[in-house]
């Protein structure tokens, strides 16, 4: 039993069997894992804790929750689930999984042949599963790399830990292939989203101009502002700003427009430009040449254009940030958030319009796409032909470091819109002025056919 006034919160859940309980540090929301009558369990909770360490602390908040409703069904007895079979242990899984709205499939083709499971859940986004399936993943890979599970890891395709190192990188990168963000990164499961696609906003050009409005009213530091603004220029994710650094504006344009970002997504491997407007190049160089003496005599603007020409460039470069705290250490993705977005975007009280007539606060997600959306748009009046419309934003998508699929996910609304204008076209238009158009793509014969189908139609 846990005191009113411990630092361990129990996670309660039903259980009609003694079993394991899962509770969380009021702090820093770890799991603690406790047999009834028997105390902590040190093997659960390393395993628990190792397979949570990298996530944020909401998300290990929920995450500890689906750790107690899955512990909550089995018996009190750890040995149970160190010596489970690896098929018992799945089914385990799966059983759990089904009783929250989950399904299971098999998938085609290679991922077939490999052992791989679809899961999908009707109605709602599988987010949480896909991270809980990772999670998982860890907490069995612990018990497995630290001997206490003599059985393989439940959630990976059996012999994968047995095959020689170069098949293993090979199958990793066509797992690797085509997958979209909090998809499970496992071998066993692939989680498939069964919640009904939402289009986006209609305009969050205004979300972008309301957040940077109230910032400024608010006081932001310069910093943070030339940090917001950067963000709102690119399109670059609210992560990827705090480190960046003087040789990443170097090396993309000489210190001017564009800065070189690594992707997130691609944990840093591949680099994307961001191209920012000349306002914020004039600002930006103007922070370096006003940062008072004591702080940064040696980083100023004209040192950073004598560093830049040395043999050790990269090595100076680097060290200096784009966007330092006043102590010269880099921000807190943290901090940017709950600091000063959040409290941006309650002051501005703007609601960003959904396409499907709700509308919510802005969030650092609909900061970052009001620069994407934006450009969609003007691609659309750029391009009028649907054919050069569509290559443009498979370019843009590319520059993005996006998928083919979602930039057309984004379009969507613009798409809609353009098809709107073509039915109301072919709205206005006769069948008799369409008979010459339609006589010098298929023929004059074939022409006549197709006309004297669309009066029968019509009639």
């Amino acid at each position: 039993m846990v005191s009113e006034n411990s630092i361990l919160k129990p996670m309660h859940t039903p259980a009609t069997i003694p079993s394991l309980e899962v509770l969380h540090h009021r702090v820093t929301s770890m799991p603690v894992v406790t047999v009834p009558g028997r105390g902590v369990s040190g093997v659960l909770t390393k395993a628990a804790q190792y397979a949570l360490r990298n996530y944020s602390r909401s998300a290990r908040r929920k995450l500890v929750k689906w750790f107690g409703r899955w512990l909550a069904q089995k018996p009190a007895n750890v040995d149970d689930i160190l010596g489970r079979s690896t098929a018992d242990s799945r089914t385990e899984i799966e059983d759990f999984l089904s009783r929250h709205g989950c399904k299971f499939s098999s998938m085609k083709g290679p991922a077939h042949r490999d052992g791989i499971v679809k899961v999908t859940r009707k109605g709602q986004d599988t987010t949480e599963i896909s991270i809980l399936l990772n999670a998982m993943l860890d907490f069995y890979e612990w018990l497995v790399d630290h001997g206490f599970r003599d059985d393989s890891n439940p959630l990976m395709v059996d012999g994968y830990r047995k095959q020689d190192i170069v098949e293993r990188r090979k199958l990793e990168a066509r797992r690797e292939r085509g997958r979209k963000f909090f998809t499970f990164r496992g071998l066993r499961y692939e989680t498939h989203s069964g919640k009904a696609y939402r289009p986006k906003m209609q305009d969050p050009s205004q979300a972008r101009d309301a957040i940077l409005s109230a910032g400024r009213e608010m006081g932001w530091p310069l910093e943070v502002d030339l940090t917001f603004s950067v963000m709102a220029e690119s399109g670059c994710r609210i992560s990827e700003l705090p480190l960046l650094n003087a040789w990443d504006w170097w090396e993309a344009s000489r210190f001017g427009d564009e800065i070189a970002a690594p992707n997130k997504q691609s944990m840093g491997i591949r680099v994307k430009t961001l191209l920012i407007s000349d306002d914020t190049v004039r600002r930006l160089v103007a922070a370096f040449e006003d940062r008072p003496d004591g702080y940064a005599a040696g980083k100023s603007m004209h040192m950073l254009r004598k560093w830049a020409t040395r043999w050790d460039a990269e090595d100076k470069l680097t060290k200096v940030l784009l966007f330092p705290r006043a102590d010269g250490k880099p921000m807190s993705e943290w901090s940017l958030r709950q600091t000063y977005f959040n409290r941006a975007a309650f002051r501005s009280k703007y609601l960003v319009p959904q396409l499907d007539g709700t509308s919510k606060r802005p969030t650092p997600h609909v900061f970052r796409h009001a620069r994407i959306d934006e450009e969609i748009r003007k691609l659309d009046v750029l391009y009028p032909d649907l054919d050069d419309f569509a290559a443009s934003l498979i370019d843009f998508a590319d520059d993005m470091y996006m998928s083919p699929e979602n930039i057309f996910r984004y379009a969507a609304g613009t798409l809609h819109k353009r098809r709107m204008r073509i039915r109301r076209e072919v709205m206005k238009a006769d069948v008799a002025d369409l008979s010459q158009a339609i006589a010098e793509k298929a023929g004059e014969n074939k022409a006549r056919e197709i006309v004297e189908r669309m009066r029968q139609c019509q009639g």
